[in-house]
């Protein structure tokens, strides 16, 4: 299972090392009655080794032969004896795992949204939607509506990450000591640190379609439109979103046995998951205020000051002619700066007939 942002799944790889397993137990049907309410759809029990004795240590590498450069360096460490009537088990794992970018692989199909850059404006005049006018020429993708408007589609697809970069560092150890013949007691604690990156395309979709008013200096309309689309798309190298998790674990029991056919067991488990995730979207409030005029080092003023400016004159000292050549300039927030005067960098947007 592949590693991301962790909200979505449990990431069995912070569970235990793999050389720590001796054999895993899958229950397909639910087990509500042994293990509580959240097994219903199942159980998976991860059953380690048991009065393993010696050193055991593994090394291996993989690597991609055709359809993209990935490749996976996996170190697996595991020492365990006893020591009178302790028994003891520690095991520790490495992973530095590369990523797959889809644009390397020969099976990539077209992954498009409707909210690219080149993008296409809503024109209330003519109650229908225009594609930006170089959407082709700059690898846009035309789709005509029934309506007889277009909009330009942006493929994200070659930009996306299959395998994300992955490094990951594991520690797992567990002690048992016999009390008794008819009882035992342990103490088992673990550590995983994942640290995970994988490109995406170079912005979201802004979704609530931003207003361009009528005096935007790359709006030639002639009337306010209605914006569908990204700020950062063609030209653009993909975002770049960073996740990271530290997990720790500490159980300590008791069990022993009252008769043949009778178990029992007591234990207390404490665990810790620490997670940094850094995925940056759009800011729909400071892209809108780019689209205004607002933002860049001089600008005083912001759409929510008492008396906010009403003029494009720092839009307007802000002009360049930058690449893509077709784009314009409509302000100069950092659409992803929750700063409303951050810093310098130009948001563009084409609205050329």
């Amino acid at each position: 299972m592949q590693t991301d942002d962790g909200s979505s799944f449990v990431d069995l790889a912070a569970l235990v090392p793999m050389l720590a397993v001796e054999h895993v137990e899958i229950l397909k049907d639910g087990a509500t009655a042994i293990y509580g309410s959240e097994a219903v759809a199942g159980v998976a029990n991860f059953i380690t080794r048991q009065d393993f004795e010696g050193i055991e240590v593994q090394a291996e590498y993989r690597s991609r032969v055709s359809g993209g450069s990935q490749d996976d360096l996996v170190l697996d460490a595991a020492i365990g004896g006893n020591a009178g009537t302790a028994n003891f088990l520690l095991a520790g794992s490495y992973l530095d795992r590369s990523s797959l970018v889809l644009i390397e692989v020969d099976w990539l199909r077209a992954a498009t949204s409707g909210f690219g850059n080149p993008g296409s404006f809503n024109v209330p005049s003519l109650g229908r939607t225009v594609a930006d006018p170089q959407c082709e020429r700059y690898a846009g993708l035309l789709q005509e509506l029934v309506n007889g408007g277009t909009i330009c589609r942006f493929d994200y697809g070659p930009q996306i990450t299959a395998i994300p970069n992955e490094q990951r560092t594991q520690a797992w150890g567990r002690v048992d000591l016999e009390v008794n013949q008819t009882g035992n007691v342990w103490a088992e604690f673990g550590y995983a640190r994942n640290d995970i990156s994988r490109d995406v395309s170079p912005s979201f979709p802004v979704l609530n379609t931003p207003l361009v008013p009528a005096n935007n200096p790359g709006n030639t309309f002639g009337e306010a439109v209605f914006f569908q689309g990204r700020p950062f798309g063609f030209g653009h190298p993909p975002e770049i979103n960073y996740y990271q998790h530290d997990t720790a674990r500490l159980a300590l029991g008791v069990d022993g046995r009252f008769s043949e056919r009778t178990d029992w067991n007591a234990s207390l488990v404490h665990a810790v998951n620490d997670s940094l995730l850094n995925p940056r979207d759009v800011i729909a409030a400071n892209f809108q205020a780019a689209l205004q005029g607002f933002g860049g080092s001089g600008c005083g003023t912001t759409p929510t000051a008492p008396e906010p400016a009403t003029s494009f004159t720092e839009g307007a000292a802000n002009l360049l002619d930058a690449d893509p050549p077709h784009v314009n300039i409509a302000g100069s927030y950092d659409p992803r700066s929750a700063d409303p005067r951050g810093r310098r960098v130009y948001v563009r947007v084409q609205a050329a007939r």
